[in-house]
């Protein structure tokens, strides 16, 4: 049975823990940035970034993927049962998640 789904339908998708999804943010956004903001974060570990930046850093992804017609979704586990979160706003960085990354490729 083929796939009905045309070239230009297809979707790459990315599952990624905690550390990881830190990573991709990182590199994306800070390790080659030339905002000052951005790239005073460089020298610092990930364990030095304070949450609020994790935030930021996660809206500006989920814009990214959003205007090219993807999602960016957080999920835990609450008494066995996955559920779905966005991370807009908050104090403290959800570090127990697991983050999906939905996007076209290219």
């Amino acid at each position: 049975m083929t796939n009905p789904k045309s070239e230009s339908e297809k979707q790459v998708v990315w599952t990624l823990n905690d550390e990881s999804f830190k990573r991709y943010l990182f590199q994306r956004y800070v390790s080659n940035s030339y905002d000052v903001k951005w790239s005073a974060l460089q020298n610092l570990s990930t364990d030095q970034i304070p949450a609020k930046i994790w935030t930021q850093l996660y809206n500006m992804a989920n814009a990214e993927i959003k205007s090219s017609g993807g999602y960016l979704t957080g999920y835990e586990i609450i008494n066995g049962i996955f559920v779905s979160h966005e991370c807009k706003r908050r104090n403290n960085w959800p570090s127990e998640w697991m983050w999906v990354l939905c996007s076209k490729a290219s």
